[in-house]
């Protein structure tokens, strides 16, 4: 019974924490690789995600342990007092059910000048970020159905094969402007 009530505890902090960023440096891989590498150091279980590096923004889904999600933060402050990142602000954290992604991975987007134009939108931006939310869900359960064979294939051209399920630049650029999100400090 002891072991039952653990795994049911361990199972009821399961956290998901979204965020987006402003990529300050050129070298996108660097910000991708450390994300990574923290959470192999930081995770005791197991996490997963998603990390899309585009060439002006990054946008973070991660799904942990609820106990990673403070020093994943903390982490991005540290990225962005280096100069890596910028204006991180959040746009979800919440404790979840069940994983959406099966695994962690990340890539590095190269999208055409097409996908940075501006968003433009007067919604309101809880609509806003339940658009991003949504995409970002819908792409986690396109991936997670995939076989293992054509994963890779499929991750290094996400832009090409589900266009629609990508977030812009510009929509992730109003995510930042956003004042009445959260940011590192402000978390």
């Amino acid at each position: 019974i002891a072991k039952a009530r653990r795994f049911e505890t361990t199972k009821a902090m399961l956290g998901r924490l979204v965020m987006v960023s402003r990529v300050l440096t050129e070298d996108k891989e660097t910000v991708a690789v450390r994300s990574e590498e923290f959470l192999r150091a930081a995770c005791k279980g197991p996490y997963s995600g998603l990390l899309l590096v585009y060439p002006k923004h990054a946008i973070f889904f991660l799904e942990t342990h609820v106990d990673v999600t403070i020093p994943f933060v903390k982490f991005i402050g540290g990225l962005e007092k280096e100069g890596l990142l910028g204006g991180t602000r959040m746009l979800q954290t919440t404790d979840a059910s069940r994983t959406v992604y099966k695994t962690f991975n990340y890539r590095v987007i190269n999208l055409a000048a097409t996908k940075t134009a501006e968003h433009k939108s007067a919604e309101a931006l809880d609509v806003v970020v339940a658009e991003a939310l949504g995409n970002m869900t819908k792409l986690g359960l396109f991936i997670s159905s995939l076989p293992k064979g054509s994963l890779q294939g499929v991750l290094d051209n996400l832009h090409e094969a589900v266009p629609e399920l990508m977030c812009s630049q510009g929509l992730l650029e109003h995510l930042l402007k956003a004042e009445d999100l959260d940011g590192v400090p402000e978390y």
